[in-house]
């Protein structure tokens, strides 16, 4: 009898179980992100109701309100590419209905063309309807709370900066991930932002520099997109990269370059796209980066890390003063980012490097080159500015390191957004004649250190140059290296939808040209030809390197 029964109970909870499993299942063919699919009978018995206006509603995913595009009017739904919707919509009231017709097909096209979606919202007495679209790519939404107008020395920064409106601004953040989780990772938190760097004094689309805070105003740090954890961040705008993909190719080349090498800790600047939604206005593309800071190289106490900004070069009477006051800055121009707290001999390693390789007082032989500086990090940077072209990276725009324990000094490049063959006029005071007419295919770019080496050894830097370019030509340095780069980060940015929104926005040139007119950018196509060519004469030059004119550049020494 009790084995009859047990057999009994068995058989009903299995049934049970089917019952559970064929429900859930019908509910899931007709819900999405959670919310009921619905058809034109549902959806009319909706509009039954009483109509309120859409901005009595806030549409949200997973209880954080989406960022809204205040231009188009609607809503932004963060979304992993060709995968099934994922996380909880929901709003401020009401409930979440899907039209059935629009949302239960592959939305793939609808993404990639940024088209609107119905998302309608009832409570049984009133009813709304909200506009969306789908982006592939990490949303960051920014509401501002308060500007503080931020003061700039006009000695350095120049009268009309202050009436630009700098301002330092205290605001709250959202973050959406959308492959952060399988119900998306959301991050909110507060945070301070500014405009960053001297570009963005000029260019409509803004850069900026955000320093996550706590409740109580003080540093935090986040691990935002999976690029490890810090307080603060950089959203690079690429105001004047039609291609908007030359930062972060330029960055990957070099993260292959150091990984080949087995030096992972050399300043490698990972990056995400991101679109910014700031106080409703959508902004464009953004690369998201964590800085290189004292932590990501692994640094000493007695290490030093100096960040080269401006193409200025600094006297000894300055360096005296920043090394006597114990100051993190030195002017504009250099930056000590670690260590991060004032202490005797800040500036000493620097005023010897400085010394060394930028205004010598006497020819130094091979032996004082070595002793103090690892002479495969210098080709290796030099060579990797010419395959760039980076000609805005000379002596400035570059990160000098000190590792005390090792009396070595290493040098990262930065700011890599002027390369493979875009330039503006006024970085080197030319005109605009001469700009057009320059020849970027055998433009060979000055490198102070570069040039001291070979003053101090001709026929071994010279050997030492061909052969580690006949190396990174074969590997790093291809054309098809870089095709294929630059077509994987354009490709992210059509797919998801993102190129569409920032081209409509900003187009090839309008984020800057409106105050600089004489820029030049090259779009994907020029830009692999011109490397072609540019390639052809440099694989000849490098074969029997020496030093080029500096004619072109009037700030360095001749």
């Amino acid at each position: 009898m009790k084995k009859r029964l047990r057999v009994v109970m068995l058989v009903l909870c299995a049934l049970a179980l089917l019952a559970i499993f064929d429900y859930r299942s019908a509910w899931d063919e007709n819900t999405l992100m959670e919310s009921p699919l619905a058809d034109e009978k549902k959806l009319a018995s909706i509009q039954a109701g009483r109509f309120v206006s859409p901005k009595e509603c806030k549409l949200q995913l997973n209880g954080a309100v989406l960022p809204y595009d205040s231009y188009r009017q609607c809503y932004v739904l963060p979304q992993v590419p060709e995968q099934e919707l994922q996380g909880a919509l929901g709003s401020s009231w009401g409930r979440v209905y899907l039209p059935k017709d629009v949302w239960s097909q592959d939305l793939s096209w609808e993404m990639k063309k940024s088209k609107k979606l119905p998302v309608y919202i009832s409570d049984g007495s009133r009813w709304t309807v909200h506009q969306v679209y789908l982006t592939g790519l990490p949303a960051l939404k920014i509401r501002t709370v308060k500007s503080t107008p931020l003061y700039r020395d006009p000695a350095f920064y120049g009268e009309t900066v202050n009436h630009i409106g700098l301002s330092s601004n205290d605001s709250v953040y959202t973050l959406f991930w959308p492959e952060g989780n399988s119900r998306q990772k959301v991050t909110e938190g507060r945070m301070e932002w500014h405009w960053r760097g001297n570009a963005s004094l000029l260019a409509q689309k803004k850069n900026y520099r955000l320093n996550l805070l706590s409740q109580k105003g003080q540093s935090k740090k986040e691990d935002l997109l999976g690029l490890g954890e810090d307080s603060d961040w950089i959203l690079l705008g690429m105001a004047t990269d039609c291609t908007r993909a030359r930062d972060a190719l330029c960055w990957q080349l070099w993260d292959e370059m150091v990984q080949a090498d087995g030096k992972a800790n050399m300043g490698q600047m990972q990056g995400r796209y991101v679109e910014l939604y700031l106080d409703d206005q959508y902004r464009g593309v953004y690369r998201m980066y964590r800085p290189m800071s004292g932590a990501s190289l692994e640094l000493k106490q007695a290490d030093r890390f100096y960040k080269w900004r401006k193409l200025n070069m600094v006297t000894d009477e300055e360096i005296r003063q920043a090394n006597e006051n114990e100051d993190l800055e030195l002017g504009s121009t250099l930056e000590l980012i670690w260590p991060r707290r004032p202490q005797p001999d800040l500036w000493k390693p620097l005023e010897t490097y400085v010394n060394q390789y930028y205004r010598p007082k006497k020819p130094l032989s091979l032996a004082a080159l070595e002793e103090n500086t690892d002479l495969d990090n210098l080709v290796d940077v030099a060579l990797y500015k010419q395959f760039i072209c980076g000609a805005d990276n000379l002596f400035h725009n570059q990160c000098i390191v000190w590792k005390e324990n090792e009396n070595k000094f290493y040098r990262i490049p930065w700011d890599l957004d002027y390369t493979f063959g875009n330039l503006y006029n006024d970085l080197y005071y030319m005109d605009e004649t001469y700009t057009e007419h320059m020849d970027f295919t055998q433009l060979v770019l000055p490198d102070m250190e570069l040039d001291t080496l070979w003053r101090a050894d001709p026929e071994g830097t010279s050997r030492k140059v061909a052969k580690r370019w006949k190396e990174l030509r074969a590997s790093v340095f291809t054309v098809e290296n870089v095709e294929d780069k630059m077509d994987a980060l354009i490709d992210e940015l059509e797919y998801t939808g993102a190129w569409q929104r920032d081209w409509a926005l900003w187009g090839k040139d309008r984020a800057y040209r409106e105050k600089i007119p004489h820029f030049r950018t090259l779009d994907k196509k020029e830009t692999i030809r011109e490397l072609r060519q540019r390639l052809a004469f440099l694989d000849e030059y490098m074969a029997d390197y020496q030093p080029p004119s500096r004619e072109l550049f009037d700030e360095l020494p001749q």
